[in-house]
């Protein structure tokens, strides 16, 4: 009897021996082990060394420029992983956009509560866009994404799949995201959730800054704007391995449905 053709098979994947690249995500162990030295190194970079530097600075600077300088560990750390890591998230983003704010502000202004506010305002604008992100616009063959979505492409190193009928082999992430639901509606959620914890960040460093003296907000708004950014960058590698680990167990069944379209 001739055997039936699975119609998965005309849809292969680049590299036929490919590595499952979420099940390669180490084991629960090492994952937990690189969470907790992700955790360390963001409340150390975010928190720890510019609460020091700042004091460091005090005596010897101008206020908003010891403001200013102590958030020099924060950008040279993201642009340390964005040069040679090629990873950069939205509280990377909202710290490089903050730091040149705030050094137009010093040079402008000199107003510390301000200053203080420089990378509140940042993440504000950065959770707004995210949100604006969120919306169902499509333009003929262009369709607005999440900007997480976005970030994956670039920066998540997925294998392409090559089908078919394609002779350019497509991005994987982009395979997923117009053949699984599952896959749209936690991107969209996974989102959601980070524009939920960048608007926290801004509404507690206002409560700070109207509150407390400015050597108060300086300590408060730090440790926050750490734990936030700690509570983002580990709930999104965390949730990111959970998709990506659905997405391949379903991936045959996807091929399969794309071929059968063919």
């Amino acid at each position: 009897m001739e055997q039936q053709q699975d119609p998965s098979d005309s849809k292969k994947v680049c590299d036929e021996k490919q590595e499952d690249e979420t099940d390669s995500m180490l084991s629960i162990q090492t994952q937990r082990w690189l969470v907790i030295r992700r955790i360390s190194y963001i409340v150390i970079v975010n928190a720890v060394m510019p609460i020091l530097l700042y004091y460091a600075l005090k005596p010897y600077l101008p206020l908003v420029w010891a403001l200013v300088l102590s958030s020099t560990p924060t950008i040279i750390s993201v642009l340390i992983q964005a040069t040679f890591l090629r990873h950069i998230d939205t509280i990377g983003i909202a710290s490089i956009c903050g730091f040149l704010v705030s050094i137009i502000l010093a040079v402008a202004n000199g107003d510390p509560k301000l200053m203080l506010m420089r990378e509140s305002l940042i993440t504000a604008g950065v959770g707004a866009t995210c949100a604006l992100s969120l919306l169902p616009i499509r333009i003929r063959s262009f369709e607005l994404k999440p900007i997480l979505y976005y970030l994956a492409k670039d920066l998540v190193p997925l294998k392409p799949v090559c089908l078919s009928s394609d002779k350019t082999p497509q991005p994987r992430i982009l395979f997923y995201w117009r053949n699984s639901q599952y896959c749209r509606l936690h991107i969209r959620l996974l989102t959601g959730i980070d524009i939920v914890l960048l608007e926290l960040e801004f509404g507690l460093k206002l409560f700070y800054i109207f509150s407390f003296d400015i050597d108060t907000v300086v300590i408060a708004s730090s440790i926050t704007w750490a734990t936030i950014g700690a509570l983002i960058s580990v709930f999104t590698i965390c949730y990111s391995v959970r998709i990506l680990r659905k997405l391949k167990q379903d991936e045959p069944s996807m091929l399969q449905r794309d071929a059968s379209t063919q």
